[in-house]
């Protein structure tokens, strides 16, 4: 708006027809438009404009209007285009922050008029909008990411002039220069280049400085817990007195207090993720937690580690990890792995080629020293309360070990009477081996499917060995390879196996008790049914 008010400078007669601060609000208007246009006008983007073009609309008509019903014009024109952008955390986000800045900033200005000038002064005023905005969206954080950081509003502070007054501007006018002057946008460019270096040199300081106290991980919060946070937040951000605004502690403190579900002693959780054609298994006791396989990675920017296993950990209250094991590492396994060892701390790492495994952590940006690194052989068994853990394949004696799916490391977990068998994707090979040497001990209460319940594996020796009371195929929704097939399923289902498909069931849940002979299964999709469902 105030480089519109300095081109208008140039040609006042203009301000005639149509008043200056019109013009401004209209270039300004205009301006949004063409950089929500070089941005792809992505969702996000769409939904700043609809947000600005309210406002600016309101600003040149004739009537004076509020800014409280601006705001709300803008949100019902949101809702109108996208009735669904509710779903999404950028919708809470974004229409938390302005209502919280226009809540708690209002008058708050006046207040400092005497001292505008002075150093806390000017402290003050840049550090209130970031802590009013941090305050007011901690509940939308927490629900939505299960995490935040107490350094956040002092890293907004430096990020967000800085992005928005110089790195921005200048990529707009290299952008305007590479036809006009190529040199002159290349200079643009290079200066761009090393504030971000800049910029990035000081969020890694303060990423060293403040990761162990300053990132926390909380469960996702239950209803009662969000309700008194939101209460909490908004009589921290009331204009009564500091003293009345003390209360806010004593009702947030549940959200620090609460823990992830509870689980009883004698209780093993096996979860089986839904990670589309992949599988991503989290087993819990009440004070560790293993997870087998992470799924698979779709792009360079994306892998189901990030959108689904760390998201279900962190909403089962997980906070480090005792065991991870790859069973081997095609990508539907383990593409995941570099992700969840970057955000979640991890003991023992487990898999069938501990030098491969090796180069995941390094990935992950890891050192040896901070993950142990051991290979899933026959024989290795370690017991967390009720639970004994212990691998069945692969052999500690092969001199060349298969590493491909023959090689996968099958984990089978005993509790009372129930046991939970993890075989990875082996094939008819393999599943001849394991009849050999433990015909005896492969029965099961709980089975996830061999190789996604395809045709190469599943043999009726191997189901009539197994005869499991449940068994779960993790395969995606109409997958190309078939999976699960309907013959694989037939044997299943001719030894009185209930079975279940993840792509139709979203995340399983199966509860096991030593001294209970029923497993709980809990259907995630079932139970957290969507309104259009």
């Amino acid at each position: 708006m105030r480089c519109c008010r300095g081109v208008l400078r140039l040609s006042p007669g203009i301000a005639r027809f149509w008043p200056r601060q019109k013009w401004a609000a209209a270039g300004a208007l205009l301006g949004a438009a063409l950089y929500s246009l070089l941005a792809g006008f992505t969702l996000p983007t769409q939904r700043t404009f609809v947000i600005l073009a309210a406002f600016v609309f309101t600003q040149l008509g004739n009537r004076p209007m509020p800014v409280s019903v601006r705001f709300w014009l803008a949100l019902a024109l949101v809702l109108t285009l996208d009735p669904l952008a509710p779903v999404f955390a950028g919708f809470w986000l974004s229409f938390g922050a302005v209502a919280t800045l226009l809540l708690g900033m209002a008058g708050r200005d006046r207040a400092m008029s005497d001292e505008r000038n002075s150093v806390i002064a000017v402290a003050v005023r840049w550090l209130r909008p970031q802590a009013i905005v941090f305050v007011a969206l901690l509940p939308v954080l927490v629900l939505f990411t299960g995490q935040f950081t107490w350094l956040a509003p002092i890293v907004n502070v430096l990020a967000i002039p800085l992005v928005g007054l110089v790195i921005v501007p200048l990529l707009l006018l290299a952008i305007g220069l590479l036809i006009l002057a190529p040199p002159l946008a290349v200079l643009c460019l290079a200066l761009v280049d090393r504030v971000l270096e800049l910029l990035f040199a000081a969020l890694r300081w303060f990423v060293s400085f403040g990761t162990d106290w300053s990132l926390q991980q909380l469960p996702t919060p239950a209803l009662p817990v969000l309700v008194t946070t939101t209460l909490a937040v908004a009589l921290a951000l009331s204009p009564l007195s500091w003293r009345r605004r003390w209360l806010a502690v004593p009702l947030a403190l549940p959200l620090f207090l609460s823990e992830g579900p509870s689980i009883a002693l004698d209780e093993l959780r096996v979860h089986i993720l839904d990670v589309g054609q992949g599988l991503a298994v989290i087993l819990q006791s009440r004070d560790h937690a293993l997870v087998y396989d992470t799924g698979a990675r779709l792009s360079p920017e994306f892998s189901l580690g990030t959108a689904v296993v760390v998201p279900v950990l962190r909403q089962l209250g997980v906070r480090r990890l005792d065991v991870v094991v790859v069973s081997h590492f095609d990508n539907d396994h383990v593409g995941g792995l570099t992700d969840l060892l970057a955000v979640m701390p991890v003991s023992v790492l487990y898999s069938n080629d501990p030098v491969r495994a090796q180069l995941q952590v390094a990935t992950a940006g890891l050192s040896v020293s901070e993950v142990q690194l051991s290979r899933c052989e026959t024989g290795v068994a370690w017991r967390w309360g009720a639970a004994e853990f212990r691998f069945l394949h692969p052999e500690a004696a092969d001199a060349t070990p298969s590493t491909g799916n023959d090689g996968s490391c099958v984990l089978q977990v005993r509790l009372g009477q129930h046991a939970v068998l993890l075989p990875g994707d082996i094939e008819a090979r393999t599943e001849r081996e394991l009849i050999r040497r433990n015909r005896e001990q492969l029965g099961s209460t709980l089975l996830v499917a061999p190789h996604h319940g395809s045709n190469s594996s599943s043999t009726w020796a191997f189901v009539k060995a197994v005869t499991p009371r449940i068994v779960v195929y993790a395969a995606g929704y109409r997958n190309s390879f078939g999976h699960p097939t309907r013959r694989t399923r037939g044997r299943y289902l001719t030894f009185g196996a209930t079975d279940f498909v993840t792509s139709t069931t979203g995340m399983l849940t199966v509860t096991l008790r030593a001294e209970h002979d029923a497993p709980i299964l809990t259907s995630y999709r079932q139970a957290h049914r969507r309104y259009w469902n």
